[in-house]
């Protein structure tokens, strides 16, 4: 990417070896590589940072209708040494309609390149991101309805966010010492007819900084809703997100809205598809960032 003067590019490169033990078990071995490089000509800004990410993915039916998913990365950074990273998730049936799983992950991220050197509020002493992730949740499938809830909890160590405390935009990159976020997620699927589907989600979500203060651009509320139509030369549908109750800075709440699109796809045969989207369908005006206006309605 070239802003005039400042240049930022990179290289990612990721192998992947997969095997099936046995009928009950698979294990995957990979590699992932990484390099970003910036410079800013102007700054007399010339930096590169690599990472090399080994990574093992197992899953495992350790009991009857009983699985265990589990994977472990190790990311050593050129400018962040080495961090051990993991995630362990189990799922259980419980009869033939009901499941319940849980997860628990650390994870580790590093600020980019244009974090730490690009044009607005960069800062090179930025520190790497760590969080814990926890998740318990339920599901239940019949008859072409499928209902789920989630229940989480993120907790942050450095987390990386923009500090503008006057909402002017001329703020910096900085890492909040400590902060967390929970809340539930749920969601309903339900298949109307052999070609109709309409879903929707609903999100909760509670996070703050240490201090008690919201953290910024963040919705309370979030929402979702589509229908989807499938033929077999042709599919269509629409959605609606809508975004609810959040801070746009420490002291100014942004604006609520709901965004509509279609979408369709249609096939002529031979691998030819053609792809269309109507976005903003109703030319909703909204700031999802103060002082940043959404796009209008485009095709």
């Amino acid at each position: 990417t070239n802003w005039g003067l400042q240049d930022m590019t990179g290289d990612q490169l990721e192998a992947l070896l997969s095997r099936r033990w046995f009928e009950n078990a698979e294990l995957s071995l990979g590699l992932n590589y990484n390099r970003e490089a910036f410079l800013d000509l102007d700054a007399e800004v010339d930096e590169s940072r690599e990472s090399l990410s080994p990574f093992l993915l197992g899953s495992l039916e350790v009991f009857p209708d009983t699985n265990l998913d589990a994977g472990f990365r190790r990311e050593d950074h050129s400018n962040f040494g080495a961090k051990w990273t993991y995630s362990v998730s189990l799922n259980r049936k419980l009869g033939r309609d009901f499941q319940v799983f849980g997860r628990h992950s650390r994870n580790f991220a590093p600020p980019t390149a244009l974090d730490s050197y690009g044009w607005n509020g960069a800062n090179p002493r930025l520190l790497p991101e760590e969080s814990e992730t926890i998740e318990v949740g339920m599901k239940w499938m019949r008859s072409g309805t499928e209902i789920s809830w989630t229940l989480f909890e993120n907790a942050y160590d450095q987390l990386i966010v923009f500090h503008d405390p006057d909402n002017d935009w001329i703020g910096e990159m900085q890492n909040v010492e400590k902060a967390k976020a929970r809340g539930i997620e749920a969601s309903i699927t339900e298949k109307i007819s052999k070609r109709l589907e309409a879903r929707a989600t609903y999100t909760y979500l509670d996070a703050w900084e240490k201090g008690g203060s919201r953290l910024v651009r963040r919705p309370r509320h979030t929402g979702y809703c589509g229908f989807h139509w499938r033929e077999k030369e042709y599919q269509i549908g629409f959605e609606t997100s809508l975004a609810a109750d959040r801070m746009d800075s420490s002291y100014e709440r942004g604006e609520d809205y709901a965004v509509c699109r279609l979408y369709g796809r249609k096939s002529f045969g031979r691998g030819l598809r053609l792809h269309a989207r109507l976005e903003n369908l109703f030319d909703e005006k909204y700031e999802e960032i103060k002082g940043y206006p959404a796009l209008g309605r485009a095709i």
